[in-house]
């Protein structure tokens, strides 16, 4: 009997939960750890670039800003784009009316958030990575800020700039091109359609389009999980 008890044991200790959304908020970096087992992000970085992108792209994530584009599909354009200079963006800019749940996931898990850019930074080849927010979500913000710093103080963002930039209330503030926009310091208006973010991203022109990875709050805090437990 002592080895099936043992074997209970040890399978009971391995995090099965793979849901965003802890009964509780992740009160560190640390308790986050603790329960979800494996760091994703180290386990990223020891793998290639291209193996962590095909698990992304056979898991079949879809982005959760509405549009539901294949997120495997949108980050290996970026990769394979020409141009190297390149940015990862989260959109946390929530608008549509009555909605709350990527706020509501920034306040009890951010940290799969920003695991999740960090995986994608690795997968594009870019060390450069933003958080476009509106300035009114100020809870939201001060719990990104706290999880910012104790990545840093983790080691996790060494090499890393990761910043977070507070917009305005207007509703297109939400639509990725006019997001750019707001980055570069212009106001919430869309660019045109046939230069997405992927072909021409954050102070793009036409020598050096600089592609962008735009992905939702919700999208990237999916990503952690598939790479610790994959595509399944």
């Amino acid at each position: 009997m002592a080895k099936p008890t043992q074997a209970r044991t040890t399978h009971a200790a391995r995090p099965t939960h793979h849901g965003l959304l802890p009964q509780a908020p992740y009160e560190s970096y640390a308790a986050y750890a603790k329960a979800t087992g494996d760091s994703a992000v180290a386990k990223a970085r020891k793998s290639s670039p291209d193996a962590i992108l095909a698990e992304v792209e056979r898991s079949g994530l879809r982005g959760r800003g509405g549009g539901g584009f294949p997120t495997g599909t949108k980050w290996g354009t970026i990769r394979k784009h020409p141009c190297t200079k390149r940015t990862v963006i989260c959109n946390a800019a929530e608008g549509e009316p009555g909605t709350f749940k990527d706020r509501w996931l920034i306040r009890k898990n951010p940290y799969a958030v920003l695991e999740g850019m960090l995986i994608a930074a690795h997968v594009v080849g870019t060390h450069e990575l933003y958080i476009a927010i509106k300035e009114s979500f100020r809870k939201e913000i001060e719990r990104l800020q706290q999880a910012i710093e104790e990545l840093k103080s983790a080691g996790v963002l060494e090499g890393y700039a990761l910043k977070i930039v507070a917009g305005p209330e207007e509703y297109l503030f939400g639509e990725e091109k006019a997001l750019l926009n707001v980055l570069e310091g212009q106001g919430p208006l869309p660019r045109e359609a046939h230069y997405p973010p992927y072909e021409r991203g954050l102070r793009g022109t036409a020598e050096s389009p600089n592609p962008a990875l735009v992905n939702n709050v919700e999208t990237f805090a999916h990503v952690p999980s598939i790479v610790r437990h994959g595509a399944e």
